[in-house]
């Protein structure tokens, strides 16, 4: 059976961590070869009303981050009351002129400290055919 737990590949490229106020940091970087798509997964703790957190998509020539550049951004603020905590997804379709390395880069601009961790999600673009599959209807 080809369970999707078995495509779909997560590794955790920012231990969870307290993301010091008004500074940022960037997860490890994720090779796209032979990826179709990579989902970076953003959970957060508290963020007070009208507090942002900015993510950015990076792109590099290698693992270190050689010669990052800015694919994306996106700025969450917090509603009025706030967030307990949260949840968001950033994704990349990997496409040939793009392929290379990826990270998320996560700014704080709130006074105080927050908790912050990220998964990378990806399926390989090739899967192996199935073998000894059986069709139960």
């Amino acid at each position: 059976m080809n369970r999707i737990c078995e495509r779909v590949k997560s590794e955790t490229v920012l231990a969870p961590v307290s993301q010091e106020a008004a500074g940022n940091t960037t997860s490890a970087y994720v090779y796209g070869q032979e990826k179709k798509t990579i989902d970076f997964v953003l959970t957060f703790g508290a963020l007070a009303a009208g507090k942002k957190l900015t993510l950015e998509l990076l792109n590099a020539t290698d693992g270190d981050g050689a010669d990052a550049k800015t694919l994306s951004t996106v700025t969450l603020t917090a509603p009025e009351g706030g967030w307990t905590s949260g949840c968001h997804v950033v994704s990349v379709p990997v496409k040939g002129d793009l392929e290379g390395y990826y990270a998320l880069k996560v700014t704080n601009d709130a006074a105080a400290a927050v908790l912050i961790g990220i998964v990378a999600q990806y399926e390989p673009r090739f899967t192996p055919d199935l073998v000894d599959c059986t069709l139960v209807m």
